[in-house]
């Protein structure tokens, strides 16, 4: 008991202390307002006696001054650490002012003809409106008079409404001026008013700095920049503004004019020639250009250089119309050079650009690109770095889908990635293995999981486009000893994808894979054999079943729906398709367009080679399968033909260099002659049989393409969605779709119920309801594991491209 007595003391005694710390902070607050109460009734009864008492106020005040010195004294403390390392930037932030002349003053006084014609106009319109009131007043008094009455007695301000306007605005104009008077009385070191920028006095700056190029000149052209780029902004950006800009067409002149001339007035000023910069930029991008920040005078350019630099990144923030960007763009494009030379800057311009690169219209696309080439090459070296992944990476986040109409602009965004990409091969060396193995890990992940949304993650168009960036980098400097080191970690991950779901509905995928591979042996000169994947297609059932008649078909879905099925199986488009649905399997468009594929890619593949010294022995192989294939009476005889096609071309060829090669006596060892002797071999036969026979299937690829983009445009889906409605023919679909799933599990190495549902492409491509099945029959079980309430999207959000991995 008497340790509880000790506990319960120390409780009270620390309760104690908490009182007494409170009651002394309530009588200090007692005496800090007795003594303001104090303070303002002194200052009350001083109004009232009008008595001035210099010596109270400062007494009065102390402790309040001192706090607040203190305070400052505390900010001056904290900031100080940062403000030798900010030195720099904020020399570089400070805004150009320029004062004005009288004659200056003038010009800006002076209004412009379109401005004033403009308040003639309003002013006129006001007065005939006043005018005219005031006759209907007359005629009401005349015809009504005792309705006037009663408004002279209720509603004078009605009647009265011109004497009031006039006077309120003649009492207004006193008190602005009134008030002008006291303002310029109490606060004399303020700033004067803000002029107006006119026309006159633009032109009268244009003319003197055309006349003599100096600083003051320039820098008056840069205010009116600024003036112009922050325009219509914010209240707090505006105050900044030393001029207003009312009219719209000196807005428009003021743009133009500077965006043209701010260039040559900054050569001028620092003797530098930056078109000649450019043109050497342009023919040789690894010779080093001379900056102008090497020039003796470019300390007194430069803060008229970056507050240009500040107001075109403003307007690039600001500013969505195509038009306007492309002008700004263009102007901006000519100073790159100078921009360079400030980092900070550069970087900000980076951002926006690529911005602009990945979601304006074409024309302004193609400047922005100009204009980060531009900036990789003239910018010091870990600039470039930055460039290389901002282009990657925004070419990965805009190539999530692909269609007919998205295809042309994920093409041109490719192409500026092989562009930017060979510049400087070390940095993108860098910059490439980063990515690549990221790519190759994700690979490895879904191989080593085998679930749904790991498989998701490759089989997307995020993933396919992001491997054929690598693949035509590749292609396109195929001699370079940096970049060529990736070609088998490439060609890995691209066989990686096609092994991964060797599915009958996944064809168009593999031939997307094939088609990469194709390229980089053709580009290379590598041997990469494409034909294992490509034979093992004739093996599929949908290249053996006539269309129409298969286990998934047979008999049912007539009438509307099989009509309606028949126009969308028509819309599928290989070079824009990454999967297939069950019904599209069995359709005569999919067995056609996969017989073209296949004998497209596979003379491909034998082209790339045909000038071997090795061809014949190459074709062995194919040539016996293809024999083979030809004895079986399973094949349709449009399969059979264009086989016998393949095989005449083949053996030709093969007969070709057979006949060269026996004239030959040097051995297989003696590599330049065996070099020496396909070189010869190309200049002689120009065009092989089996080049011919290429140049053929590529013809009737590009005029298939051709109709299928039309076919887009033209064909509407609304009409088929109504017909699907029918209750029949959905039933009838589902019998189709049960009988399909089961006959794919016996051809199909990976297959599973509601499979279409897991890998298709997005429904923007597709444009084709699914249908889920009302059967109680299982299927077989996959081997890997399905999650029936995945998402049907390409998951492209799994594929994380960052410098982490």
């Amino acid at each position: 008991m008497g340790k509880i007595k000790k506990s319960t003391k120390k409780v009270d005694i620390q309760a104690l202390k908490k009182q007494r710390r409170f009651q002394k902070k309530v009588v200090k607050g007692k005496q800090v307002s007795e003594k303001s109460m104090a303070n303002y009734r002194e200052v009350e009864s001083e109004e009232e006696e009008e008595l001035h008492l210099e010596e109270k106020q400062p007494i009065r005040n102390t402790k309040i001054v001192s706090n607040e010195q203190d305070d400052e004294d505390d900010d001056d403390e904290m900031d100080g650490e940062g403000e030798d390392d900010d030195d720099e930037e904020e020399d570089e932030d400070e805004e150009v002012e320029v004062e004005l002349d009288s004659k200056d003053k003038e010009l800006a006084n002076k209004k412009d003809k379109k401005e004033i014609g403009k308040d003639s106009d309003k002013t006129k319109s006001i007065k005939g409106q006043i005018e005219q009131h005031k006759k209907d007043l007359e005629e009401l008094k005349k015809k009504d008079p005792k309705l006037f009455e009663f408004l002279d007695e209720n509603d004078k301000e009605l009647l009265n409404f011109n004497t009031e306007m006039d006077d309120d605005d003649d009492d207004d104009d006193d008190s602005e001026v009134d008030g002008e008077e006291v303002e310029d009385g109490k606060n004399k070191k303020e700033k004067k008013q803000k002029e107006v920028l006119t026309s006159a006095l633009l032109d009268s700056w244009i003319s003197e700095a055309n006349k003599n190029t100096t600083i003051q000149n320039v820098k008056k052209l840069v205010v009116a920049f600024r003036c112009a780029s922050q325009a219509g902004s914010d209240l707090k950006e505006d105050e900044k503004v030393p001029y207003r800009i009312l009219n719209s067409a000196v807005f428009d002149r003021t743009l133009l004019i500077c965006l043209e001339n701010m260039p040559k007035f900054f050569d001028k000023l620092l003797e530098y020639d930056s078109v000649k910069q450019s043109d050497e930029e342009n023919a040789d991008p690894n010779n080093k250009t001379e900056l102008p920040s090497s020039y003796k005078k470019w300390n007194s350019v430069k803060s008229s250089v970056s507050s240009y630099i500040r107001s075109i990144i403003h307007l690039l923030a600001h500013v969505s119309e195509s038009k306007l960007l492309l002008v700004i763009l263009k102007g901006l494009e000519k100073v790159i050079c100078y921009s360079s030379c400030l980092i900070k800057y550069s970087k900000i311009l980076l951002k926006h650009l690529l911005n602009i690169w990945s979601s304006s219209e074409e024309s302004v696309r193609i400047i922005a690109f100009l204009c980060i080439r531009k900036q990789a090459i003239l910018c010091p070296f870990p600039f470039i770095d930055g460039c290389l992944k901002g282009i990657y990476l925004n070419f990965v986040r805009n190539s999530k889908f692909v269609s007919a109409t998205s295809l042309p602009l994920i093409n041109f965004m490719c192409n500026c990635v092989i562009e930017i990409y060979g510049l400087d091969f070390a940095s993108s060396y860098r910059s490439a293995f980063v990515y690549v193995r990221q790519l190759a890990v994700h690979l490895r992940n879904s191989l080593n999981t085998n679930t749904k949304e790991s498989f998701q993650n490759i089989y997307n168009w995020q993933f396919i486009n992001s491997v054929r960036a690598w693949v035509e980098v590749l292609s396109a400097y195929p001699g370079q000893e940096q970049i060529s080191q990736l070609l088998y970690p490439i060609t890995q991950i691209v066989v990686g994808m096609i092994n991964l779901i060797p599915s009958s509905k996944f064809l168009p995928l593999r031939f997307h894979c094939i088609r990469f591979l194709n390229r980089l042996a053709e580009t290379n000169g590598t041997f990469i054999n494409c034909t294992p994947y490509l034979l093992d297609v004739l093996e599929y059932s949908e290249m053996k079943q006539k269309p129409g008649k298969s286990s998934s078909g047979g008999g049912g879905g007539g009438g509307k729906d099989s009509a309606s099925n028949a126009k969308k199986n028509k819309l599928i488009n290989f070079y824009t398709t990454l999967s297939v649905t069950g019904l599209q399997l069995n359709s005569k468009e999919f067995q056609d367009g996969l017989l073209a594929q296949f004998t497209e890619l596979l003379v491909e593949n034998l082209t790339c080679f045909n000038y071997h010294i090795g061809f014949p022995e190459l074709t062995t192989p194919v040539i016996l399968h293809l024999k083979k294939a030809l004895k079986n009476k399973q094949y349709r005889p449009k399969v059979i033909s264009d086989i016998q096609e393949i095989l005449d071309a083949i053996e030709k060829t093969s007969k070709l260099v057979k006949q060269q090669r026996d004239q030959v006596s040097f051995s297989p060892k003696e590599k330049k002659q065996i070099q020496a002797f396909s070189d010869a071999l190309k200049e002689k036969y120009k065009i092989t049989p089996l080049k011919q026979l290429l140049l053929s299937y590529k013809k009737k690829s590009k005029q298939l393409q051709q109709t299928l983009i039309e076919s887009t445009k033209t064909y509407n889906y609304e009409d088929d969605e109504e017909q699907d409605d029918d209750d029949d023919d959905e039933e009838d679909y589902e019998d189709d779709d049960e009988e399909q799933q089961e006959g794919d599990d016996d051809d199909d190495d990976v297959e599973g119920e509601g499979d279409e549902d897991l890998y298709h492409e997005d429904e923007e491509q597709e444009k084709q309801p699914i249908k889920k099945s009302k059967t109680t029959k299982q299927p077989k079980k996959p081997k890997f594991k399905v999650d029936r309430d995945g998402n049907d999207e390409d998951m492209v959000e799994d594929l994380v491209l960052s410098d982490d991995e």
